[in-house]
């Protein structure tokens, strides 16, 4: 572009030619090249190349086409005091992988497949050519689960991981070598941190170590961690579908689905200050939990962080669809242009030993708090329906319709 520039009222200056990158930026993983100007023409091949031709950009938009068969595979932090958008071309998925796909080299001995990856750790394991039933549903793709006690013997459908070596025993004991395998190696898919706001549209993020897509840090100053996601799919990560963690001040979830994590769904932490606040609007956080146990949820929030579910469902979730511990507060609300919320089939694995036997469907521990409004369904679940600790406060809790639970409500 052409910048005409005048140092003094009505004296004309030779025009100074400057080059500015393209705005939207696009990027190809597949037909794009790391020496592309980011046109539509002439995308780059990598996300990280395209946030360096963007540097010292006001504000900009990156547009990406990365299919599943081709995705980014790097761990992107967003930076910036600017407004940022990541979306798909055309509204098309793109995909990005926190894990290293693995097809051979695996060595078996007895039962037990092993292979060495010198990876500081290993916390998500998923065949890609296998699936496995969750819930209600058949489709998932087979995650292993993690033997922590003795991770050099897993038993059949487990890995362990000790000393720079993977650990793997599939469900039928097929060869990995069979198979294709994610191995999670990074932490994040999408993060961001900094004064501005990072909005992510039609991403699916998958296999990573801590969250899918995530925002905040705790090293970073007040004021900082603003993200938005629309239309978006996280899957296989180890913490958090979407998670806030460390200092963050707004998260805004717009119909994003959150399955298959080990821990939560949608999970808020705030221990160092800030705001911590999420809203999930018409989301979807189910499935989430590998086995008995362990603290999943649907949609989780800590500390003094604030959580408000506007419509959705929280289903089939090894602990509750919602549970607000601590000091948090969580606010639901079935009233809204979002639809009724609905809690189903949660504590699936049943009413198991430790943690999860002082959680329920829908809970409020602790000094929570609350408010309760509209429609909203707690059903069908393998412990206590609706549970409110003695010390929270939860302003609507009886018109929550707990019906068809294994265990009575203490409210």
């Amino acid at each position: 572009m052409s910048v005409y520039q005048s140092w003094r009222t009505a004296i004309p200056v030779p025009v100074v030619l400057r080059t500015y990158p393209p705005n939207p930026i696009y990027v190809d993983t597949e037909n794009g090249s790391a020496s592309g100007t980011g046109t539509i023409d002439k995308p780059v091949n990598q996300l990280s190349l395209a946030l360096g031709l963007c540097s010292g950009l006001p504000d900009y938009e990156i547009r990406i086409r990365a299919n599943a068969n081709n995705p980014i595979r790097q761990e992107i932090v967003v930076n910036t005091s600017k407004d940022v958008m990541l979306s798909g071309i055309d509204g098309e998925p793109w995909h990005t992988f926190g894990s290293e796909k693995h097809t051979s080299g695996w060595t078996l001995s007895g039962q037990i497949y092993r292979k060495n990856l010198g990876y500081t750790s290993v916390l998500q394991v998923v065949i890609t050519t296998m699936t496995e039933t969750v819930g209600d549903r058949h489709d998932f793709l087979c995650k292993l689960v993690q033997n922590t006690e003795t991770p050099t013997t897993p038993a059949a459908g487990e890995y362990g991981y000790s000393g720079g070596i993977i650990y793997v025993r599939l469900p039928d004991d097929s060869s990995p070598n069979l198979h294709t395998i994610e191995v999670s190696r990074r932490n994040f898919g999408v993060s961001t941190i900094g004064f501005g706001m990072l909005t992510i549209s039609d991403c699916v993020a998958r296999y990573c170590m801590i969250n899918g897509i995530s925002c905040g840090l705790s090293t970073q100053p007040a004021g900082t961690g603003f993200l938005t996601v629309n239309d978006s799919v996280v899957e296989y990560c180890a913490n958090a579908g979407v998670g806030g963690t460390g200092r963050n001040e707004l998260i805004i979830c717009n119909n994003v689905k959150a399955r298959r994590i080990s821990n939560d769904g949608f999970g808020q932490h705030s221990p160092v200050g800030g705001v911590g606040k999420m809203i999930l609007n018409g989301c979807d956080g189910s499935y989430n939990g590998d086995k008995p146990g362990q603290s999943a949820q649907g949609a989780s929030n800590h500390e003094f962080t604030k959580m408000v579910l506007n419509g959705g469902t929280f289903n089939y979730n090894v602990s509750g669809g919602m549970v607000a511990i601590e000091d948090a507060q969580c606010d639901i609300h079935g009233d809204t242009q979002y639809g009724p919320v609905v809690m189903d089939g949660n504590m699936r694995l049943g009413n198991t030993g430790g943690t999860i036997a002082s959680q329920a469907g829908c809970a409020w521990l602790n000094n929570a708090t609350g408010t309760v409004t509209g429609a909203v369904t707690v059903k069908n679940g393998g412990g206590v329906g609706v549970r409110k600790s003695a010390t929270a406060y939860v302003e609507g809790i009886g018109g929550i319709i707990s019906t068809g639970n294994a265990l009575p409500d203490i409210v």
